[in-house]
């Protein structure tokens, strides 16, 4: 009677013990994902199979969510972050290292830029992050017409949106008729220039 009393209950005991190890397990690994940065390849292929499938990238970004909301910790950018096909660039269905690596050095270089616009919100920078004449002439004529102001305006207001900056000045932005002083409806490099002086020294 006791034997087999032993017999049924050691399945039971061996259970509990995976589930618990498991559970120490997963609790190991929320706490070494970083609060900010890039996750290491390691902590998303959670059964080391060298790859990461799209049930692993998710549970580890949802583990970095809870994390951070546990410790009230800001998260902004959460809603700009990449999904999951837009990491997997072969589109098999899971990530290779290489491809980890890649997306996550194209989002420090987005993200090197957004902080070198600055908080400024003149849309058309200021210092050092001034835009050049060219990247507003967008078809190459020598001048600045009022539509391409406007679309390269509106391109630069929809990165900083989504960059997560604050647009309280926009009501300060100076008007294409302002910028254009011999009002002939179109922006040259002497009116540009002068532009840019004035941001730099308002």
């Amino acid at each position: 009677m006791k034997t087999r009393l032993r017999v049924k209950l050691f399945p039971v005991s061996a259970l509990l013990s995976i589930a618990t190890g498991c559970l120490f397990a997963f609790a190991a690994q929320a706490a070494d994902i970083p609060a900010q940065g890039p996750i290491p390849f390691a902590i998303y292929d959670q059964d080391g199979n060298g790859v990461i499938s799209q049930e692993e990238f998710d549970d580890i970004r949802n583990m970095r969510i809870q994390n951070n909301a546990a410790a009230g910790a800001p998260m902004r950018g959460m809603a700009n972050a990449p999904a999951f096909s837009d990491l997997d660039s072969n589109g098999d269905g899971q990530l290779s290292a290489a491809e980890l690596q890649t997306a996550q050095a194209a989002q420090r270089n987005m993200k090197s830029q957004n902080q070198q616009m600055g908080p400024g919100n003149g849309m058309m920078g200021g210092g050092r992050n001034q835009p050049s004449f060219n990247e507003v002439d967008q078809d190459g004529d020598g001048f600045i017409s009022q539509d391409e102001m406007n679309t390269f305006r509106n391109a630069r207001i929809t990165e900083r949106v989504q960059a997560g900056y604050p647009m309280r000045n926009l009501a300060n932005m100076k008007s294409f008729g302002d910028m254009d002083m011999n009002q002939d409806g179109m922006l040259d490099t002497d009116e540009f220039s002068q532009h840019q002086m004035q941001q730099r020294n308002p």
